[in-house]
């Protein structure tokens, strides 16, 4: 895959050109961004700016987890599952 040659800031500016007047093929050229990506953002096909998956976590979520799995790794229950499971196979 390549590498994004764009910042969000030049798809927000290539957004308001073609909103402006620009014809979409024009923008996507001269900001260096490919067409269908800036087709899919003019007609609101996508919820963000810039690349990759939307996160399924809220970030308040992804703290809580990142947050349980410290909580578990200082109490040692990576320890205390392998023990357990030795236990179920005896």
């Amino acid at each position: 895959k390549r590498q994004q040659q764009y910042t969000a800031e030049d798809l927000e500016n290539a957004v308001k050109a073609v909103k402006n007047g620009l014809l979409i093929r024009e923008a996507s050229r001269s900001d260096n961004i490919p067409y269908s990506t800036l087709n899919d953002h003019v007609n609101e096909n996508v919820t963000s700016f810039g690349s990759g998956r939307i996160s399924i976590f809220s970030e308040i979520e992804e703290m809580n987890l990142m947050n349980a799995v410290l909580v578990l790794q200082v109490n040692n229950f990576f320890i205390l599952l392998v023990f357990s499971v030795q236990n179920l196979l005896l």
